[in-house]
């Protein structure tokens, strides 16, 4: 009699179980990883968002003190979180027109206001996607040997939300000298 041997292929049983738990397990990292690398890049978004945001507003302060005749809130020696001056607008005829300018957060949105003009204008600053808190103006008197001139102080948290909706904070912090 002639015994023909048959030859086996395919997998058993417990082969396919292995690959099968190794391909969970490979799908599983990669979905993982991808969630982590939108989550990442939504985050990092954000940072950016905050960071030219403050840069902006630093700026905005830094334009109302830049030709300043006059600090007239918060008083020297001390703090608040508006800032009111008097500042040099432009000459006409040799006259330096002066323009009362103020800085403030009412509702949490950073405004620009003049009272003078008529009707009275504000006009609002910071984003909408954006929270202000903190915002504080310290006015620095100079020193008695002017070893150190007047100056402006300007301190202020924004934060903002995610795109999972966790809260990003970002403190900033502007020291400004007045020159009159």
């Amino acid at each position: 009699m002639i015994n023909i041997k048959k030859s086996q292929s395919g997998m058993t049983l417990i082969e396919t179980l292995v690959y099968l738990v190794l391909f969970a397990i490979f799908f599983g990292g990669a979905i993982s990883a991808s969630y982590n690398v939108l989550e990442i890049g939504g985050r990092n978004q954000t940072k950016v968002i905050v960071q030219q945001e403050g840069d902006f507003l630093l700026a905005k302060i830094d334009w109302v003190l830049s030709g300043v005749d006059s600090i007239n809130e918060p008083a020297a020696g001390t703090s608040g979180s508006l800032l009111s001056v008097n500042r040099v607008m432009g000459l006409v005829g040799g006259v330096p027109q002066i323009e009362a300018v103020t800085i403030g957060f009412p509702n949490g949105d950073m405004v620009i206001g003049y009272p003078n003009r008529v009707p009275p204008a504000t006009i609002t600053l910071s984003n909408s996607n954006i929270k202000i808190t903190d915002l504080n103006f310290e006015h620095v008197k100079s020193t008695s040997n002017d070893a150190e001139p007047e100056s402006v102080t300007t301190t202020f948290t924004i934060t903002a939300k995610t795109e999972n909706g966790a809260d990003y904070s970002q403190n900033f912090y502007s020291k400004t000298f007045v020159r009159k």
